[in-house]
């Protein structure tokens, strides 16, 4: 008799025969990605990878997708490390993936390029935003391995060259899981204490995996966002980090930072005493200077005979004193004359002249009457004469007859 079974029972059984296969438990195969999608709430990645002849579905949990040193992405050639089994829903075979790593560049340089490109467009690398250097640092901050050579090879090269400068160290972790957040604990930690001129942030050299904690991201916004001048000092001259490309100055070794942070002291004092030489000089020749024209003033006519110098240009003065005063005095004659003559004119018009001739001036009650119109008939008037005034009534007032 023919068995007859569900689909699910099918499903079921392919599952277990696919995951009995201990070949299929643990595979790598190679391909390239397409349909990408990284699912935001559960973090999964769902893909398929194909090559010229077939594709095969490819799913990875977040647990496993958080452990990933790059992002895939559509396009990308990777190798896929996993197991094949079944999804019994859909009835289709499906890879489980484990890791990926992209074939034929490792997973940590192409984290590298791809944060690189992100941050470089984001504006983090930009010139503008590079801080200058003191020229004279009264404190350096230093973030490296606690004991490491590169410390004590900066220690030393900042004392040798520039003693007067305060030195704080903060022991940082700069290889391994927790390397990236210790490092930004230390620049936390120069922020908090403010008096700090410039930090130092780095280390020796060592393999891409060894300076991985300088390609993090939260590093990098750090550094990006700290407001002390930051010089990036990992690795060796050929090394080139993440932190390297946004601080405000990149050193090939910590050795150079070192050098590049301080100023020679020996080299200051020389230039200062050179400098005071120059302005010795300088005071003294403008001393000499001012003292020959000194000396000239005082040999001077002026100096030997000022009152022969002051004698003509004094006599100049009284000239000018005494045509002022003439001119004056000749001004006020003819002002004299002039008031004098109109002084004349005014007395012979003046009515006191008049009166004296034997006229009379004539007041009513409302002032002086000049005309026969503001007389009447047994008006009082008030006669003003010469030596006095009377008062009188008129008796009759007789008007000249226009003709």
């Amino acid at each position: 008799m023919q068995l007859t079974i569900t689909v699910s029972q099918l499903n079921t059984y392919l599952k277990s025969v696919i995951e009995s296969d201990k070949k299929l438990s643990d595979i790598f195969i190679k391909g390239e990605i397409s349909n990408f999608t990284h699912h935001y709430k559960s973090g999964h990645l769902y893909f398929t990878l194909k090559d010229s002849q077939a594709s095969l579905r490819v799913v990875m949990f977040n647990s496993y997708a958080q452990q990933l040193k790059f992002l895939p992405d559509n396009a990308m050639n990777v190798i896929v490390r996993g197991s094949v089994s079944v999804y019994e829903r859909d009835g289709v075979y499906q890879l489980y993936a484990r890791e990926i790593q992209p074939d034929g560049i490792g997973a940590l340089y192409l984290a590298y390029e791809q944060l690189k490109n992100k941050l470089q467009a984001q504006g983090l690398f930009a010139p503008e935003h590079k801080k200058p250097l003191p020229a004279y640092p009264k404190h350096i901050g230093i973030i490296a391995g606690a004991d490491s050579a590169a410390l004590a090879d900066m220690l030393s090269i900042i004392q040798r060259r520039y003693p007067i400068a305060k030195v704080t160290v903060y022991p940082a972790l700069v290889q391994g899981i927790g390397a990236p957040q210790s490092l930004q604990n230390g620049i936390a930690h120069f922020e908090a204490h403010p008096g700090c001129d410039v930090l130092i942030i780095g280390r020796g050299g060592g393999s891409l995996e060894d300076l991985y904690a300088f390609n993090d991201e939260g590093l990098a916004r750090a550094i990006y966002a700290c407001g002390i001048p930051v010089v990036s000092a990992v690795g060796h001259q050929t090394d080139y980090t993440i932190a390297d490309f946004v601080a405000d100055l990149r050193a090939p070794t910590p050795s150079a930072a070192a050098e590049l942070v301080t100023p020679d002291l020996t080299r200051v004092v020389y230039q200062l005493a050179h400098y005071q030489t120059l302005f010795k000089e300088a005071v003294s020749g403008c001393l000499y200077e001012q003292k020959q024209r000194l000396r000239q003033a005082v040999q001077s006519p002026v100096f030997q005979n000022p009152q022969g110098y002051i004698a003509p240009y004094w006599q100049r003065l009284e000239n000018s004193a005494q045509s002022i005063r003439q001119s004056m005095l000749l001004q006020i004659k003819q002002q004299q004359n002039r008031l004098y003559s109109i002084t004349g004119v005014l007395h012979a018009l003046s009515p006191l002249q008049v009166l004296g001739r034997g006229f009379a001036l004539i007041k009513g009650e409302t002032g002086y009457i000049g005309s026969i119109e503001g007389l009447h008939t047994g008006q009082s008037v008030q006669l003003i004469l010469q030596g006095g005034s009377a008062q009188a009534v008129i008796a009759d007032v007789k008007k000249d007859e226009v003709q």
